[in-house]
């Protein structure tokens, strides 16, 4: 069961988790926060949008039924689900909210079989079926045409609207590097909060701690959301030891802080 069934109102909290490289421990940081909060007795909502190179879900298979996604589809099927009706649909465009059977992002959640805390939940969104297509579905896929064409963002802001009054948490994984997706996914979907990861070597590209975010779009150049920064050694690799551990606890502090913030 996941929290699509559960009733209240949560104004949950939408946290992208962002590195300009790999190899930061971005996705394992989200994992063990992600765990941290529905331990904590908050319903949690986990999204894997690294899409060219998705390992979240590596990080749950202890707790997933499916647990190499053979069946389980994901963000990638419920993104191209849209583009396909947008594209046959264009004579119904005249209806504004033609877009919202299509909208329903839970669709393709999954629940991490764990008895947590209180009211704790854990929910998974997947990348997509890893099946032998997956590669090629990724790759043909157009995100300029998305945004631009298919009015896309139009798609994610009722996705947003209707996942935060379930959850108190949404944590993105987003990909790595700079490109449009990713500052278009920062401006429409991630909301107002980021987790920058970096590794040492890589320090000075950020500031080190929090502070304004700027992602630049064509509608607004400079749209600052508020942003964590976390470094991570590369001297100690090891799940739940130096600065994985340090990581964990340090953002759980941050993410705990911004709940409490109007």
């Amino acid at each position: 069961m996941t929290a699509a069934t559960s009733k209240g109102s949560r104004n949950g909290k939408i946290v992208t988790f962002y590195s300009y490289k790999g190899g930061t421990g971005r996705s394992m940081a989200l994992a063990n926060i992600a765990w941290i909060l529905a331990n904590c007795g908050r319903r949690v909502l986990a999204i894997d949008w690294d899409l060219e190179a998705p390992g979240l879900h590596r990080y749950f298979e202890p707790y997933l039924t499916d647990k190499i996604l053979e069946r389980s589809t994901g963000l990638v099927d419920f993104i191209l689900s849209f583009a396909t009706a947008a594209v046959s649909s264009k004579p119904r465009s005249s209806e504004v909210d033609w877009y919202l059977p299509y909208s329903n992002l839970l669709a393709h959640a999954v629940p991490i079989q764990w008895a947590f805390h209180g009211d704790g939940t854990l929910d998974f969104v997947p990348a997509g079926r890893q099946d032998a297509a997956y590669a090629n579905r990724v790759n043909s896929f157009n995100w300029q045409n998305f945004y631009e064409i298919l009015g896309g963002g139009v798609l994610l802001e009722s996705v947003k609207t209707k996942l935060r009054p379930l959850y108190d948490f949404i944590l993105v994984d987003s990909r790595t590097g700079v490109s449009e997706h990713v500052r278009n996914l920062h401006s429409t979907n991630a909301g107002r909060v980021g987790c920058l990861l970096y590794t040492e070597p890589t320090k000075h590209l950020w500031s080190g701690g929090s502070g304004p975010f700027c992602v630049a779009t064509a509608e607004n150049p400079r749209r600052s959301i508020h942003s964590e920064g976390v470094a991570r050694s590369d001297e100690d690799r090891t799940v739940g030891k130096g600065s994985s551990r340090d990581c964990a606890h340090h953002s759980q502090g941050d993410l705990f802080r911004i709940d409490a913030a109007p």
